[in-house]
């Protein structure tokens, strides 16, 4: 008899989760606050396929998202590194506030 683990939806009887589905790990997360650039290492980033999230803080008057570009990562063994790019034309001087959230899948 196989065995494993598998999640079933109650109502519509649809199956969300068994063993067979890849799903991610978190590893760690880094406040970069408003730097742009920057490293660090974490261990486990190197035990499978490394991803990040941003998530971009709360915005002050004048800041407009779309004036700014996300962290873009950069992942080699346990390391990661981040570049964020602010246009000319953006008027404050610092970007807002980033997290990044790390995981393998």
């Amino acid at each position: 008899m196989p065995c494993g683990l598998q999640l079933w939806d109650g109502v519509n009887g649809a199956l969300y989760l068994d063993t067979t589905m890849l799903i991610g790990r978190l590893i760690g997360q880094i406040d970069i606050g408003t730097a742009t650039s920057g490293s660090a290492t974490f261990a486990g980033l190197a035990s499978g396929t490394p991803f990040a999230i941003p998530l971009m803080g709360k915005g002050q008057p004048g800041w407009f998202y779309e004036n700014f570009t996300l962290p873009v990562c950069v992942f080699s063994g346990d390391s990661v590194s981040w570049t964020r790019y602010r246009p000319a034309e953006y008027p404050s001087p610092n970007l807002p506030p980033c997290t990044l959230i790390l995981g393998i899948k």
